[in-house]
């Protein structure tokens, strides 16, 4: 079974909060390339998020 979560922007604030508290001290030679990876992919999830979120304003208006 399988589920459709979606994330608001607010949740996206915390994620990158959890990043950063776990890299922030750390050089980018440290951080596994799967880590900067799952970054990446919450990078691009937020701004298709933030986009979907104006395109519904915008209709509405």
């Amino acid at each position: 079974m399988s589920q459709e979560v979606k994330f608001t922007p607010n949740d996206y604030r915390i994620l990158f909060g959890w990043y950063e508290l776990a890299f922030a001290k750390k050089a980018p030679n440290e951080i596994s390339d799967k880590d900067h990876t799952v970054f990446r992919k919450l990078s691009v999830m937020a701004v298709a998020q933030i986009e979907e979120i104006d395109e519904l304003k915008d209709h509405e208006k």
